[in-house]
C-alpha cells in the first residue's frame, strides 16, 4: 500500500489544478438597494441558500464557475457549471450544472434524490430513458450550519466557450447587509443559438423535485393512482381536478397542453381563475 501510495504522489504533477477566476472589481458590483435573483421571490430567506461562489470547490471535486439560474424553495436552487478538476491531463474535461437544493425542506431535498436513484435503477434501455436527464452525483455540504444536497447533472459538450468567457470576467454581485453572504446575478445568456444542430436537439426533463412515485396494487398489480393536487393551473389535467384519482395519462395530459401553448405563444384554458385571481376547478372544466 505504501508503494502505491508514493506512485500516486510521484504522478499527482499530472492532475489538472482548479481554474483561477478574475477577482472581483467594484465596476461589477450591485447596489445593495437592488433585488438580485432569488431575492425577489416572497419570503425569501438568504438562511435557506447555500453561500455559493465562484471558484469555490464542493467536494474535493467540482469548481464552481458561474451561476446561470435560480429557483424557490426546495424545488430549485442556483444552478451552476462547474468542472470537475483533479482528473489526469489526458483524461477528457467536461462541464456539468450542479443543482443546490435549499435546506429549509430536508424532507423534499430527501425525496428528490431517492427519485434520482429510482430513475437511475431502471433500464437504460426503456424508450423513454433518452428524453431524461438523470443526476450522476449527488452530496451534502455542511457549511454555517446548511446541509445542503447537491445534485449535479451532466452537461456533455455544453458551451464551454460560454463558460470560459464567464471564468474570464467577474459576475455581478452584492453582499447581503445582514448575512454577509454574496448574491450573484445569473447569467444565461449563451449568444445566438447554432441552427444547424436543431435537427439533433430534443427536450429533456430534469427537476424531480414534485414527482411521485405510483407503486403497483398488491392484489391485480394495477398502478396505484394518486389524489393529492398536483400541476399548475392551467396544465392540470381532467382527473386532476376532478379528484378522481390520477396516474401516468395525466402527464401526457400536461405535455399536450404545454405543446399548445409553445406553438401558439397563448394558453390553451383561459378561464382557469376567477375575478379574485384564485383557481376556479369548474370554469376550467366547462372551458374543456
Amino acid at each position: 500500500m505504501q508503494s502505491i501510495s508514493r506512485a500516486l504522489k510521484c504522478i499527482s504533477f499530472l492532475r489538472t489544478k482548479p481554474l483561477q477566476l478574475s477577482p472581483p472589481v467594484s465596476a461589477t458590483s450591485i447596489h445593495h438597494c437592488e433585488l438580485v435573483d432569488e431575492e425577489i421571490i416572497p419570503g425569501y430567506n438568504p438562511k435557506h441558500y447555500y453561500p455559493a461562489k465562484p471558484g469555490e470547490i464542493l467536494a474535493d471535486h467540482y469548481q464552481l464557475l458561474v451561476k446561470i439560474g435560480w429557483g424557490a424553495g426546495s424545488t430549485f436552487a442556483s444552478l451552476i457549471f462547474t468542472r470537475p478538476f483533479g482528473r489526469y491531463r489526458w483524461q477528457t474535461e467536461r462541464l456539468v450544472a450542479l443543482k443546490i437544493i435549499n435546506n429549509d425542506n430536508p424532507k423534499g431535498a430527501y425525496h428528490e434524490r431517492d427519485i434520482e436513484k429510482h430513475i437511475k435503477r431502471q433500464t437504460p434501455l426503456h424508450r423513454g430513458r433518452p428524453v431524461i436527464r438523470n443526476y450522476i452525483d449527488n452530496f451534502e455540504v455542511a457549511d454555517l450550519k446548511l446541509d445542503n444536497i447537491l445534485i449535479t447533472f451532466e452537461s456533455e459538450g455544453i458551451l464551454p466557450k460560454f463558460v470560459k468567457e464567464q471564468a474570464a470576467q467577474s459576475m455581478q454581485s452584492k453582499p447581503d447587509p445582514n448575512t454577509r453572504r454574496v448574491v450573484y446575478r445569473c447569467h444565461n445568456d449563451f449568444g445566438p443559438l447554432d441552427s444547424s444542430g436543431l435537427g439533433n436537439m430534443y427536450p429533456q426533463i430534469t427537476d424531480f423535485g414534485a414527482a411521485t412515485l405510483l407503486g403497483n396494487n398488491r392484489h391485480d398489480g394495477t398502478v396505484r393512482l394518486g389524489t393529492r393536487p398536483i400541476q399548475p393551473d392551467h396544465y392540470r389535467a381532467p382527473e386532476v381536478v376532478l379528484g378522481c384519482g390520477w396516474n401516468f395519462s395525466a402527464d401526457i395530459w400536461n405535455l399536450g397542453v404545454m405543446a399548445w401553448n409553445m406553438i401558439e405563444g397563448t394558453e390553451l384554458f383561459k378561464q382557469v381563475h376567477n375575478a379574485k385571481g384564485n383557481y376556479d376547478p369548474k370554469a376550467h372544466l366547462a372551458e374543456m
